[in-house]
């Protein structure tokens, strides 16, 4: 699942897993994409079973400050 897409995931895996997702923000991957996979790749598990995973919220944006009303008000 690792580098997936998880809405791609959940549906293909919907009836057979749960999921126990941790979203955060990631700068090497898109908004979406699973980081991290808790369970091995290839581990047979019962249906039902609840797969750890971290999906990526994407890059962490920043608001830039208005600094010429800033400047204003300092002088």
């Amino acid at each position: 699942l690792f580098r997936s897409n998880i809405v791609q995931v959940e549906q293909d895996y919907k009836d057979k897993l749960k999921f126990d997702i941790t979203e955060e923000y990631n700068d090497q991957y898109d908004e979406g994409i699973i980081t991290f996979q808790g369970q091995a790749a290839g581990k047979s598990v019962k249906e039902g079973f609840t797969v750890t995973l971290t999906v990526s919220k994407g890059k962490k944006m920043a608001t830039i400050p208005d600094m010429v009303k800033k400047r204003r008000h300092c002088g």
